[in-house]
């Protein structure tokens, strides 16, 4: 029976789709409350999103980040106002040639927990509201670090 269900589905998303549309749709099609997954993923991120049902959930703590790896595509020298490619560009640098050397060296640089500013763009909440919808509505930027 569907509900009584139990175990994982590995869940290839699509570009446009947040990882609650994923846990929606798993909602209705399994008639199941107890489902979570194992990390958010950008809307516009595709890959592996891992979903646990049922009893299953309570080993969500355990599936930590520590064995998560991506890959990327990324254009060097352009900045948005959302940090992303789906925001209004606000300068465009110009690249000189760039060394091999020199790209790893900032990439490791990176390696390990990070501060940062959050960007507004983002999911993380503040009083309740996720900090795009604090965006869209054109209030004043966060720029409060969190340790990622």
């Amino acid at each position: 029976m569907l509900h009584d269900f139990n175990g994982a589905f590995l869940i290839n998303k699509e570009k446009g789709f947040t990882s609650h549309d994923i846990v929606f749709k798993l909602r209705k099609i399994l008639k199941l409350k107890q489902i979570g997954h194992t990390g958010t993923l950008d809307p516009m991120a595709t890959g592996l999103l891992i979903c646990l049902v049922g009893p299953s959930v309570r080993l969500l703590p355990y599936l930590g980040a520590e064995n998560k790896k991506y890959s990327l595509e990324l254009e060097l020298g352009k900045t948005t106002d959302s940090w992303d490619i789906t925001g209004q560009v606000l300068s465009v640098a110009k690249i000189e040639k760039l060394k091999e050397e020199s790209l790893m060296s900032e990439i490791n640089a990176m390696q390990g927990g990070l501060m940062i500013p959050i960007p507004m763009y983002s999911a993380k909440k503040v009083d309740g509201l996720k900090l795009y919808e604090i965006a869209r509505k054109n209030q004043s930027e966060l720029t409060q670090p969190v340790d990622q």
